[in-house]
């Protein structure tokens, strides 16, 4: 019997704390859609799921402020807002100055009531500037200080462990200490030691494999911003360098703009993508000028070839260090960045360059000694633009990189009524223009090799119904990994329609159809024969709010492959949202069946896990998944999250592959987190 005895348990609780509730105005799972859309778009690329989110504060005090620019750029890049609802409030602002109310937005016409309760948790109203002039003696009594430990592991035995080739202990540890003072400083530290990897040893004085610290700074008279440490730098429309993630195509069909946000902190432990030097941006009157240096260790496989000389032959993004090959490639090699860009700006129309160059190589002495072997040099220059005419917005930019291969991407909004805004964009990547600080809106995670065509609208026929679309027409140019053909047309399609006929209800259906091409190996004749791969995804979703403390979600998704045989998966589940008065114990609870009979039908969904750490599983298989999170403040500077996870599989007795299998049919997780407010 799949339903197992602690789903009865969970659910006895979860009566208990609601018989007990009244009703509070925070919404329980307020939080819950945009971390799931976010994940959804960054499924199949080389993205640290941890950082979903991490950007999202649950405290009040630290709501994104509509009336300023930077937070609305941000809200954006979080998919919270669209770019359309973001031009429509600076529009507002610009007739009738700066909002009084978040409920203001009732009288623009993209707002209705129901997106208002969606993004109320998220935003504030606050007529501070923008830029102000802060003084360092009246920032003190306004620090705040967090700190977090974080503890996790898989409850049963793996391989790895059993056959003792993980060097470490299946536990993960995680630590971070950051002190934040409003907008305009931020400092901390965070440490981390990931499953299988060692913790004290003599190569290791801090025992952690992993450890990260930033130093912040923004809005001091002429300095916009000043970073030391670790940090990200993310420019125009991600062409030429962006560092940390951004939202790929997603459910949120008018977020196609990228909202640069120039520097900013590094907070995640993501081991690769971010930068470790210095940086600062400086602005006076309309001209914004940033520039930037790193230089840290990476992890590299190197071979020897004729001649005892080194070259690098790829290098591992896991950040895992846990068997003596992953060890060997630790910190083998290093990355040179130094980069800059300038930034005009008008009250329609603004221009920006960025130049970079990254030098990769490895050697023992500094990086300014004459000695350093290079593996790799690059160097790209592009020009990104953003200009208004009146409903509409023309964005783009173009790269050259070593001053052959280039790539361009150019793209449009426009609310043509108030019920119905379009986007479109076109994007050329070249044949190896590739590189690992880009991140636009393209289907292959290289990020080259590619032209395709865009084409999104969102309709209101009412307040309470919404339909949102996108088709994305691609094609790659040259061959690449596991497909031969070429100039062959695929696309990606996505239909939602969202029924919200209350606040209390909400439902909504989607449809999202890929269709591409591989190339299928033969293995008697051994001759490689082109196959399409169609699939598609239906899911029909249904949220209600029973009351103010007490939350039910259930879905069904249905994944059907035609290549050329017909496969289906389906995926159910239920999940129980409970928050007590004022917020102070909060619940989650999910049940799940699915049979999903090869990996091609597999279904991803996401799941919370503790605060700020989220993840969205694959659905392979055929069995049970449940969950259950808790959260309690236990004072107004201690909160502590726990959460323990199963899997269940009726059709194997084995779970996992390589070190990472382990014997029986289940497979159990846990998380603890604890966060101090100090």
């Amino acid at each position: 019997m799949i339903l197992q005895w602690p789903i009865k348990h969970a659910l006895l609780v979860i009566t208990v704390l609601i018989s007990d509730g009244l009703f509070c105005q925070e919404y329980p799972d307020a939080n819950h859609d945009q971390h799931e859309i976010r994940a959804e778009s960054s499924i199949g690329k080389q993205i640290d799921q941890n950082t979903i989110g991490a950007d999202l504060i649950d405290e009040p005090e630290h709501r994104f402020n509509l009336n300023s620019t930077k937070d609305v750029q941000v809200l954006v890049q979080e998919g919270i807002i669209s770019l359309v609802e973001a031009e429509a409030i600076k529009v507002h602002i610009q007739k009738f100055g700066k909002l009084l109310h978040v409920n203001e937005l009732l009288v623009i016409d993209n707002f209705t009531s129901h997106r208002i309760d969606e993004i109320m948790p998220h935003v504030r109203v606050n007529s501070t500037s923008d830029h102000p002039t802060i003084r360092i003696k009246s920032l003190f009594p306004l620090q705040k200080t967090e700190a977090v430990f974080r503890y996790g592991r898989t409850l049963e035995n793996q391989t790895g462990y059993v056959q003792k080739k993980y060097i470490g202990s299946p536990n993960h540890y995680f630590f971070r200490i950051r002190s934040k003072i409003n907008q305009h400083f931020s400092a901390g530290i965070s440490i981390e030691k990931d499953p299988g990897e060692a913790f004290w040893n003599t190569q290791k004085a801090i025992g952690f494999d992993f450890l990260t610290a930033h130093c912040f700074v923004q809005n001091m008279k002429w300095i916009k911003a000043l970073a030391i440490g670790d940090f990200h730098a993310q420019f125009g429309q991600g062409l030429t360098f962006w560092s940390g993630r951004a939202m790929g195509k997603s459910a949120i069909v008018l977020n196609i703009k990228r909202s640069r946000t120039g520097l900013k902190p590094f907070t995640s432990v993501d081991e690769n993508n971010f930068l470790r030097g210095v940086g600062t941006t400086l602005r006076w009157r309309n001209v914004t000028y940033s520039s930037f240096i790193s230089h840290k260790k990476i992890d590299a496989n190197l071979d020897t070839i004729l001649g005892g000389n080194e070259v690098l032959r790829n290098q591992p993004t896991s950040g895992l260090h846990r068997t003596s090959s992953e060890i060997s490639t630790k910190d083998r090699a290093h990355e040179t960045i130094i980069g800059g860009n300038v930034q005009w700006a008008l009250s329609n129309f603004e221009l920006g360059v960025t130049g970079v160059q990254t030098i990769v190589g490895r050697s023992s002495y500094p990086i300014i000694n004459s000695r350093l072997v290079h593996f790799d040099r690059s160097s790209a220059v592009g020009i990104n633009y953003e200009t208004r005419l009146q409903n509409l917005v023309f964005f783009g930019e173009s790269t050259v990189c070593n001053g052959q291969q280039w790539a361009t991407f150019n793209g449009f909004t426009s609310s043509l009524d108030p019920k119905l805004s379009v986007v479109g964009y076109h994007r050329f990547l070249g044949h190896s223009f590739g590189r690992k600080y880009i991140f636009t809106l393209a289907e292959s995670s290289r990020q080259e090799n590619e032209e395709g065509m865009y084409l999104g609208l969102e309709f209101l026929p009412t307040h309470a119904w919404k339909i949102s679309a996108y088709v994305d027409l691609f094609k790659f140019r040259n061959a690449k990994f596991g497909m031969h053909n070429t100039n062959t047309r695929r696309h990606g399609i996505l239909v939602q329609t969202l029924f919200h006929p209350s606040k209390s209800t909400k439902i909504y259906f989607r449809l999202r159809s890929n269709k591409k091409e591989r190339t299928i190996h033969n293995k008697e004749n051994k001759i490689p024969t082109n196959q399409t791969f169609t699939k598609h995804n239906y899911r029909l979703n249904f949220d209600y709010k029973v009351n103010n403390q007490f939350q039910l979600r259930s879905r069904i998704e249905v994944s059907s492959i035609f290549s050329p045989e017909v496969q289906q998966g389906t995926l159910f589940y239920q999940d129980f949202i409970y928050s007590s008065p004022k917020n102070k114990v909060s619940i989650r609870l999910r049940y799940a069946l699915f049979d999903c009979p090869s990996w091609d039908s597999r279904i991803y969904s996401y799941e919370a896990n503790v605060s700020n750490f989220n993840m969205i599983p694959a659905y392979a298989g055929k069995g049970s998944r449940f969950y259950i999170k808790a959260r309690i403040k236990l004072s107004k500077s201690l909160q502590i999250s726990a959460r323990w996870a199963q899997w269940y599989y009726a059709d194997r007795n084995k779970v996992g592959n390589g070190l990472q299998s382990i014997s029986g049919n289940q497979k159990q997780t846990l998380s603890f987190q604890a966060k101090w407010n100090l």
